[in-house]
C-alpha cells in the first residue's frame, strides 16, 4: 500500500476536528494507567479517520472478499485501540497473530475466519510493516525434524550479548548480577551491535531481547564497589560538550580499555578450560576474599536499637575454585591473624592437598589471584611459588592478574550465592554459617575454619631478598631454567608481547626452611575478643542468644585467643610433579597402508556393454 502525502497543518487541524466527532467509540479508557497519552498523534489520527479507513476498504483483500464482513464502526474500534498502544505492543500484537494463524494465510479476527491481507488492512498496519515484522519474529520451522529455530537476526543479537555479559561483565559478589563496566551504557552497546551486524534490530527490540533474554545484565553508572579508574574518566568526559573528533578519539580509547580487560578474562577462561579438559597436566585455581560484613556474628534478621552498639566478630572468607574438579573450598579465619600473604599461602597449601593425589600434583599450576598488594601481588607470595617451582612441585606456574575494577570473576559468584542464602537469617554461632555455607552454593563447597598458620611471611622477611618494580605487570610466569628460577613477566597477556626475564633463585631459597607456625594473635584480634567477651551477657540478657550458644561462644573466644598447631602440609611435604603419560596409539596395519596406496594410484575404466 502506498503512503499517502504529507498533510498540511491546515488539513491536520481539520482531520483532528472531525476524528474527536466521528470516534464514538472510545476503548482507550479501558487501557492500564501506564499506557494512556494524549491521543493526538499525527500517525494515530490519519489511522483512525474516516477517509483513510474508507480508501483502505476499498481494496480487495482475497477473493472471498474478508473485509466486507466487518462494519465500519468495528473496524474503528480496532484501529483505534491499537493505534493508541505504543510501537513496542504494536509490534507484540502482530508478533501474537502471526503465532496464533489458523494457517499461513487465514486467522481469526472478532471470531471471524478471516485472510492475513484482510486482518492487516482493519488494523492499518503496512505491508512492509507487517512482513518485517513476520521475517523478524517468527521462527522456521525444519521440515523433517518439526523443530523450530529462531531467526537468524535474534541469534545474532542474543550472541552479541551473551558475549558482551561474557567478557565485559563483571559477577558481582553480594548478588546474583552481572554488572558492565560503568563506560559502557545500553546506548553505547547498541552502537557496536549495529557496527557490526548488517541488518540490526531497532534499539527498542535490542532493549526487549536484553530485558527477556539477560536480566541479570545491568549497565549502570554507578557502583558500590571499586571502580576502574579509567571507565570513570571516560564517563565523565562523555557527559561533557566535545567535539566530533574528540568523541571519535574518547570512543577508541574506550574500545582500546575495554579490549585489553577482555583479553586478560579470556586468557583465564581458557586456563579454567585447558584444566577441565587435562586435569592429568593443568591445575588451574582462582582465590580471592569476600568483603562483606554479612559474616560478622552473631547476626540477626532483625535488630533492636540497644543492639548496635554491641560487639560483633568478623569471620573473613577466603574462596578457592580448583576448574576440573568435584568441589570448591571456602576458608574462614578471624582478625587474630594479620590481613597478609600468609593467609593466602596456608589457603593454598590445604587446596593443593585437597586436590593432589598422595601429594603429587600437575606440572603446570594456573594461580588467578586478586590485585591486592597486601595479600597476593608481593615479593612473599612470588618467592613462595618460585620455591614451588624450584623443589619441582611443579614444572611452571603462571600467575595471573586481572584488570582493576574488571576482578570479579566466578569466585565472585560463588560469594554471591552465599551472600544471598545469609540474606535475612539468623545465624548466632559458627556452625550455623558454616552449614548456611554449604548449602548455599552447587558444588557443595568443603568449609573450614583455620586455627592455626605457618609463619611463611616471616621466613621471606628474615631471607633479606626482596623484589621491586612487580606492582605494574599482570602476568608472571616461574620456570627452571639450567638450574635458575627465572620469573618472566609482562605487562598484559598479548600473545605478542615479549616476556622480561629475570632470576629469582635465591628468592627462592629464602624458602628451604621449614616455617614455624604463628604464635602470637595480631592487637587487633585481641580487641575484639576482649570486647566480644564482655558484651556476651548483654547479647543473652537481649533475648538473641541462648545460654548453650554463650556457651558455645565462650570456648571459641578461649581457642581464638591463642593460637592452634596448623593443620594445613607444608610445602616441603609434597612430592615432585607429575610426569603425564601419553596415550599409546596402535600404529596402523602395513598391510592396511599398502592397500590404501594402491587405491589411491588405481585407474578406473569406464566403457560401454550391451545388457543381457
Amino acid at each position: 500500500m502506498k503512503r499517502n502525502r504529507k498533510m498540511s497543518l491546515e488539513e491536520f487541524d481539520n482531520l483532528r476536528r472531525k476524528v474527536h466527532v466521528s470516534n464514538n467509540i472510545n476503548p482507550v479508557e479501558d487501557l492500564p494507567t501506564k499506557k494512556k497519552r494524549v491521543l493526538t498523534g499525527k500517525r494515530y489520527l490519519e489511522r483512525t479517520s474516516e477517509l483513510f479507513i474508507q480508501q483502505d476498504l476499498r481494496q480487495r483483500c482475497c477473493p472471498a472478499e474478508c473485509l466486507m464482513k466487518f462494519a465500519f464502526d468495528v473496524i474503528l474500534a480496532i484501529r483505534t485501540t491499537f493505534w493508541a498502544m505504543v510501537t513496542m505492543d504494536q509490534n507484540k500484537i502482530i508478533h501474537q497473530h502471526r503465532q496464533h494463524q489458523v494457517s499461513e494465510e487465514r486467522c481469526i479476527l472478532n471470531g471471524v475466519l478471516v485472510c492475513s491481507e484482510c486482518w492487516r488492512v482493519v488494523h492499518g498496519v503496512s505491508r512492509s510493516r507487517y512482513y518485517e515484522q513476520k521475517s523478524a519474529k517468527s521462527p522456521s520451522v525444519d521440515g523433517r525434524t518439526g523443530m523450530k529455530y529462531g531467526h537468524k537476526r535474534a541469534s545474532e543479537a542474543n550472541n552479541f550479548l551473551e558475549d558482551l555479559a561474557t567478557k565485559q561483565g563483571e559477577k558481582l559478589p553480594h548478588k546474583a548480577k552481572v554488572m558492565l563496566p560503568t563506560c559502557v551504557t545500553q546506548k553505547n552497546a547498541y552502537e557496536e551491535y549495529v557496527q557490526s551486524h548488517k541488518q540490526p534490530f531497532c534499539f527498542r527490540h535490542f532493549q526487549r531481547i536484553w530485558k527477556e533474554r539477560f536480566p541479570e545484565m545491568m549497565a549502570s553508572e554507578r557502583t558500590s564497589f571499586t571502580e576502574c579508574k579509567e571507565c570513570s574518566m571516560i564517563r565523565q568526559l562523555k557527559a561533557q560538550k566535545l567535539s566530533k573528533d574528540q568523541r571519535l578519539l574518547l570512543d577508541k580509547q574506550k574500545q582500546a580499555h575495554l579490549l585489553v580487560a577482555r583479553i586478560a578474562r579470556e586468557k583465564y577462561y581458557k586456563h579454567a578450560k585447558k584444566a577441565t579438559e587435562n586435569r592429568a597436566r593443568y591445575l588451574s585455581l582462582i582465590i580471592d576474599n569476600m568483603d562483606q560484613s554479612k559474616t560478622s556474628l552473631p547476626r540477626f534478621g532483625t535488630y533492636h536499637k540497644g543492639d548496635a552498639n554491641l560487639t560483633r566478630m568478623h569471620h573473613h572468607v577466603t574462596g578457592v575454585l580448583a576448574h576440573g574438579h568435584p568441589n570448591s573450598f571456602v576458608f574462614t579465619w578471624t582478625d587474630k591473624f594479620g590481613t597478609d600473604s600468609n593467609i593466602t599461602i596456608n589457603c593454598l597449601l590445604q587446596v593443593l592437598e585437597e586436590v593432589s593425589e598422595e601429594k603429587t600434583l600437575p606440572p603446570v599450576l594456573y594461580l588467578q589471584a586478586d590485585n591486592s598488594a597486601k595479600d597476593n601481588k608481593n615479593f612473599i607470595l612470588m618467592g613462595f611459588l618460585a620455591f614451588l617451582v624450584k623443589r619441582k612441585i611443579f614444572r611452571k606456574i603462571k600467575l595471573s592478574f586481572l584488570m582493576v575494577g574488571h576482578t570479579h570473576e566466578d569466585v565472585d559468584q560463588m560469594f554471591s550465592r552465599i551472600s544471598q542464602h545469609l540474606t535475612g537469617k539468623s545465624i548466632p554461632t559458627l556452625p550455623v554459617l558454616q552449614e548456611l555455607m554449604k548449602a548455599s552454593y552447587h558444588p557443595t563447597p568443603i568449609v573450614s575454619h583455620l586455627e592455626g598458620a605457618w609463619d611463611y611471611r616471616q621466613l621471606s622477611l628474615e631471607s633479606r631478598i626482596s623484589m621491586q618494580g612487580h606492582s605494574s605487570p599482570h602476568v608472571f610466569r616461574f620456570k627452571e631454567v639450567a638450574g635458575e628460577v627465572v620469573m618472566s613477566y609482562k605487562e598484559w597477556p598479548y600473545k605478542s608481547a615479549p616476556y622480561k626475564d629475570v632470576v629469582v633463585t635465591e628468592l627462592a631459597m629464602g624458602f628451604e626452611r621449614d616455617p614455624v607456625p604463628i604464635t602470637h594473635v595480631s592487637e587487633k584480634g585481641s580487641r575484639v575478643i576482649m570486647a566480644m567477651r564482655g558484651d556476651l551477657r548483654k547479647w543473652r540478657d537481649g533475648g538473641k542468644v541462648t545460654d548453650e550458644e554463650v556457651e558455645w561462644w565462650k570456648q571459641h573466644l578461649e581457642e581464638e585467643g591463642q593460637m592452634s598447631h596448623p593443620t594445613q602440609p607444608l610445602a616441603s611435604s609434597f612430592n615432585h610433579h607429575r610426569i603425564p603419560t601419553q596415550d599409546f596409539v596402535n600404529p596402523p596395519s602395513l598391510d592396511n597402508l599398502r592397500q590404501h596406496v594402491r587405491n589411491l594410484t588405481k585407474e578406473s575404466n569406464v566403457k560401454m556393454v550391451k545388457r543381457r
